[in-house]
């Protein structure tokens, strides 16, 4: 009888490089011819052709990627050969890239000048383009994106005074890998006269980093002057840590939180200053 094929399925896609071919064993067969091509008709493009295969189970190795790959068997005994099983098809995919390692802005850096460099380093494996996101915000929310960049570096011109945040994440013929890591940075744009540009609005930046143990910094931004409390609160609501409470001037501010007595776990911490409030979340890993 014609053996049954099993593995991998018809029309399987994304699979790796190094594939294992199953089949069933039909009664009274002792031997089997597995044929592997990438020509459907097999009438060349073979990648396997062995028939003195007497398991039900063929490991192939060192499948090219991007490759689509056609498969069939038949089953032979002193009575003869079998018919050959139906022409299976699946495509072998590429693994998606590793994470991307950022080199600079590094983290907290402070630019003097609105015109910023991003460099990051070589992914692998077989990345063509690269993903690059610059926010105001660590969600991402208002983000500028270029996802057609083919080296590791990018350049852009002309950043206001800000707080910003960072990441990327490369891509090959498989898709998109993960984001990098999220770093942040500080355009610090000075005038004529050498006095540092004044914040437009306020901002509770995110924590960095986050998760963090047992140390983090928050960065706020004071458009003006003000009485400014900066608080840390456990999810019970109950405040376990008073980091600012005083007058501070406009400009941008660094605050370090260390958590070393502290458990593991949600905290929220807020800014309070001239009439206005905000909240954010973070989290201590020990």
């Amino acid at each position: 009888s014609v053996p049954v094929q099993l593995a991998p399925l018809n029309g399987a896609s994304n699979q790796p490089t190094d594939v294992t071919f199953r089949w069933t064993r039909p009664a009274g067969a002792s031997s089997f011819r597995l044929q592997v091509s990438t020509d459907s008709t097999f009438a060349g493009g073979f990648v396997v052709d062995d028939p003195t295969i007497t398991d039900t189970v063929k490991a192939v190795t060192g499948l090219s990627y991007l490759t689509k790959y056609y498969w069939r068997v038949n089953a032979d005994n002193v009575g003869g050969t079998s018919p050959w099983s139906s022409v299976w098809a699946f495509t072998v995919g590429i693994p998606l890239p590793d994470a991307v390692q950022l080199v600079s802005p590094a983290p907290f850096a402070t630019s003097p000048s609105g015109d910023v460099s991003f460099v990051w380093r070589k992914s692998q494996p077989q990345v063509n383009r690269y993903w690059f996101e610059l926010s105001i915000d660590s969600l991402f929310a208002f983000r500028t994106v270029d996802s057609t960049l083919t080296d590791t570096l990018k350049l852009l011109s002309g950043l206001s005074s800000q707080i910003y945040y960072w990441r990327v994440r490369a891509g090959n013929g498989g898709g998109w890998g993960p984001y990098s890591e999220t770093r942040l940075f500080t355009v610090i744009v000075t005038g004529v006269d050498g006095v540092e540009e004044i914040p437009t609005e306020y901002a509770l930046n995110q924590n960095y980093p986050n998760p963090f143990n047992p140390s983090t910094e928050i960065r706020i931004a004071l458009p003006e002057a003000g009485q400014t409390r900066l608080t840390v609160y456990n999810l019970l609501g109950e405040e376990v840590a008073t980091l600012v409470d005083q007058q501070l001037g406009a400009g941008y501010h660094t605050v370090r939180f260390d958590a070393g007595a502290k458990a593991s776990g949600i905290y929220l911490y807020r800014l309070e200053v001239n009439g206005k409030a905000f909240t954010r979340k973070m989290m201590l890993v020990k």
